[in-house]
């Protein structure tokens, strides 16, 4: 049987993925060549009789330790939304995030990990910002004041000038009792995603959550809104304040056999609505405007909330979110939405978080995930984020390792990514992205400013 040629193609695949590390099997497969051709290009490469290639410089500084990371600007052609993160430690060269899934990238998602004050906080700055002069908005979610205006770096306010929306102090003007074009079934729709998020931030039970729903139906009644008649959905709904007057009034139906059951679940929840975060006069949040908004960065700050109240708080916006941009449709990269502290998000199926994980990328949707702890974020979270910045953390279960080494062509081996992740000092991250890793220095915002000035 013949053997094929090798292209020029061919060539300069069997050359990057040498860069790689790759081993001659691996990279046989990747190609559709033979083992034995893989070889002859790499005898031609030692002995240099290949003209120029554009992998050739790159392939003879990377040796055969698979440990070794591979410059990511010979590697991938970036894209105008490709942000910079760092100096590469090995190679002493840039090394890019390109969110934009056109550049090839599974999806826009990004993954930060590491102990408290190695820089987890600044670093989602640096990027976000980034994004904003690349006419990407963002918008965070805090719970913990690191993105307080108070707090945050004195560059990252002059370059971006962040809004911020005090939704603990003043509360927000959106009501997650809407009726959404995707709601197929109307006030049903509603009900259940409402009482689904009651259920899972405070375990209510089925009969307390039975009794929620007969009394979020009861409030759509009452502002005439009919289950099994369209020409109602438009009315205006009622606010979740009507839930609660409702839920007053079952607690307080003497013989009535929700009574104890209403009285029950009204003191389980009753946290939520002292806070009263929903109301018509909150503070406005548009996600149509802040997209249109491009170089901006909105802070929604809930600090001052009590902690399963934030959490609540935080998934109705979410399902806000997750609507609006279902009903726009598929749309290019538009938006990042910054989700710190993980520990306060549910990953559950269904969820608004594991709906933005799974459909973000087609409705133009990137977000950012933040935490100490890596068991925080659910196995759907961790397939679902191409990219992932881990600084020093303790791994000794190697469950991140593991998971990184699974996605790293270069970095292969669980064990050697345990030795590099828990040694990190402050500022120095582990970035995985198009299934390559590097050892970065991340940039500061005084570097990122003086490289720009030098262009």
């Amino acid at each position: 049987m013949s053997i094929n040629k090798v292209t020029n193609e061919q060539r300069e695949l069997i050359l990057r993925y040498i860069g790689m590390g790759l081993d001659k099997e691996e990279i046989s497969k990747a190609v559709g060549v033979s083992k034995m051709q893989v070889a002859a290009v790499c005898a031609h490469r030692t002995m240099k009789t290949y003209k120029k290639s554009k992998y050739m410089e790159r392939a003879t500084l990377i040796t055969q330790d698979i440990a070794k990371p591979v410059p990511e600007t010979e590697l991938y052609i970036y894209g105008k939304s490709a942000v910079l993160i760092g100096r590469g430690i090995n190679l002493n060269d840039k090394v890019y995030w390109d969110p934009n899934p056109e550049s090839g990238i599974g999806n826009p998602h990004l993954m930060i990990i590491g102990e408290s004050g190695y820089g987890k906080t600044y670093t989602t700055q640096c990027l976000i910002a980034e994004l904003a002069q690349k006419n990407i908005p963002s918008v965070v979610l805090d719970y913990g004041q690191g993105f307080s205006l108070d707090t945050v770096s004195k560059v990252f306010l002059e370059s971006v000038n962040p809004i911020e929306i005090l939704a603990s102090e003043r509360g927000i003007d959106i009501n997650p009792l809407e009726i959404f074009a995707t709601d197929i079934n109307g006030p049903i729709n509603v009900v259940v995603r409402v009482s689904d998020t009651f259920n899972r931030i405070y375990n209510i039970g089925i009969q307390q959550n039975s009794v929620l729903q007969n009394a979020i139906l009861k409030s759509f009644e009452e502002k005439g809104i009919q289950k099994d008649n369209k020409n109602t959905w438009r009315n205006e709904p009622p606010f979740l304040s009507d839930v609660k007057e409702k839920l007053d009034e079952m607690s307080n139906l003497d013989g009535s056999p929700e009574q104890k059951i209403a009285a029950k679940l009204k003191s389980h929840i009753s946290t939520f609505f002292i806070f009263n975060t929903f109301r018509k006069n909150g503070e406005s949040i548009s996600w149509k405007k802040i997209i249109k908004n491009g170089n901006s960065i909105f802070i929604v700050q809930l600090k001052g909330l009590e902690g399963k109240t934030s959490k609540v708080v935080t998934e109705f916006l979410l399902w806000d979110l997750y609507n609006y941009l279902v009903s726009e449709g598929p749309m290019p990269l538009r938006l990042f939405c910054v989700l710190d502290e993980a520990h306060n998000l549910s990953f559950e199926k269904d969820s608004p978080v594991d709906k933005l994980v799974r459909e973000g990328r087609k409705f133009g949707l990137g977000l950012i995930f933040a935490s100490q702890q890596p068991e925080d974020f659910s196995s759907t979270a961790y397939s679902n984020t191409a990219t992932k910045l881990v600084f020093q953390i303790l791994d000794d279960t190697k469950k991140v390792s593991k998971k990184l080494a699974s996605k790293c062509k270069n970095f292969s081996n669980p064990d050697r990514v345990l030795e590099t992740i828990s040694k990190l000092p402050r500022g120095r991250a582990f970035f995985v992205t198009q299934n390559i890793g590097s050892i970065v220095d991340v940039f500061s915002f005084e570097e990122r400013s003086s490289l720009r000035s030098k262009k």
